[in-house]
This record gives structure tokens, sequence and C-alpha cells, in this order.
């Protein structure tokens, strides 16, 4: 009996050393080999909630990135005959020169959600990351009154001033500024600085979008090249 027991003590031992010894080795793999062990990364679904949240929005406003700017439009005089009958009063004084108007504008930059999928994302040590580039779109519109230029002093800047603060007067020069409101987004879209900013507020954005009603927490990183900017009012 007793040489029977000694020996199921041994079998015992042997095997508590070996489930410790393969605890301490899944451990060991786990802490040094975090991207090759099974057990750890990244689950499905992980990558279906966050295509869920991506396409709950077709587009994202990129809140916290717009750009207020001023741009000026000439009217030529050689141009005036097709003006309406409200211009008469500008064109009998601007028979040779040229009216000059400045529009407020507003461009907004929103990224492009629709049709992400898992395939297009990436996400390790809570860290989501992009492999395709996300298209930005930019658009600008009038924000304001538009007002005239003040070439000279005199009857000619107030006769100006009163006609085009009219309500037909600010609609065909709203009419006439698409081309330039377009230029405006062009211009906006192509600075470097402001393509930073974006990117630093896109960042911000897509992670709250993430995290929202969320307990597990993701960080989003941008780079440069991971936004394409692309002008809509084309």
């Amino acid at each position: 009996m007793k040489a029977l027991g000694k020996a199921l003590a041994n079998k015992v031992a042997t095997i508590i050393i070996v489930v410790l010894v393969l605890v301490i080795g899944f451990f060991v793999v786990k802490s040094y080999f975090k991207g090759l062990n099974p057990f750890s990364g990244t689950t499905s679904a992980e990558y279906t909630t966050v295509v869920n949240k991506f396409s709950q929005k077709s587009e994202l406003v990129v809140a916290g990135a717009e750009s207020d700017t001023t741009t000026k439009q000439t009217f030529k005089n050689n141009a005036m005959k097709d003006w309406p009958s409200w211009s008469q009063p500008i064109t009998s004084f601007f028979v040779s020169r040229n009216l000059i108007v400045e529009i407020p504008v507003k461009t907004e930059f929103k990224i492009s959600l629709q049709g992400i999928t898992e395939n297009d994302v990436s996400i390790k040590d809570n860290v989501l990351t992009f492999k395709t580039p996300l298209t930005v779109n930019v658009t600008s519109q009038q924000n304001g009154t538009i007002t005239t230029v003040k070439t000279g002093a005199g009857l000619v800047d107030r006769v100006v001033d009163a006609v085009t603060a009219g309500s037909e007067a600010q609609k065909f020069f709203s009419e006439k500024t698409q081309e330039t409101v377009a230029s405006t987004t062009n211009t906006v879209m192509n600075d470097k600085d402001r393509q930073e900013k974006v990117r630093q507020y896109a960042q911000e954005d897509l992670e709250n979008l993430l995290n929202l009603k969320s307990g597990e927490k993701l960080t989003v990183k941008l780079q440069a090249s991971d936004l394409k900017f692309v002008n809509s009012d084309k």
C-alpha cells in the first residue's frame, strides 16, 4: 500500500509540473510573440462592430477643420450687356470700369465612409489604421452677403452699394459666382497646413464615432497619405 501511495503521489506531482510548465510557456509566448499568438489580437466581432459603425454614416463631416475665406470676383464691363434690368444703374456708371465683388465662402471637409469593409482597416493593440486611403470630399458654399469692393469715392460707390444690396442682385451674383466658389475649394483643399488640420481633426472624429457606446476604446492613426482630397464642386 505504501508503494502504491508513493507511486500515485509521484504521478500527481508529475502532472502538476507538466501543467505549470504549459501555463508558464503559454504566458511567455503571449508576452514575447504576441503577434503570433492565436489567442491574442483582434476578433472578428471587433471588425464587425467597426464596419457597422462606419456604415451608419455615408459621410462624416470633419468638425473644426472647416475654412472661412473671402474671395474676389471681377465682372468685366464688356460683359455687362448680358446683365439683367436691375443692373442698369450700375452699367450706366461702369461703362469703362469693372465691378469687383467680395464673396464670403465656407469650405467643409467630409470623409466618405461608404463601402468600407474589414479588408480596408487593420486593428492591432486597440489601434486602428487604414490600408487604403480615405476619400475626403471638399465642398464650398457662399456664406454671407456678397459685397462690392470700393473702387473710389462719391456717387459711383453710393449707387453701386444701393443697387447691389437688393435681393435680386444677391441672387444674380450667387448664380454667377459658382465658378469662383469651386476655385476657392481647389485652393483650400491643396493647402498643406489645412490638410494637416483636417488629418488631426479626422482622427478625433473617427475615434468619437467608433468609441460611441463602446466599452473598449480604439485609437485611430492617420497618416497624410491616408487621405485623398477630392473637389466635389467641380
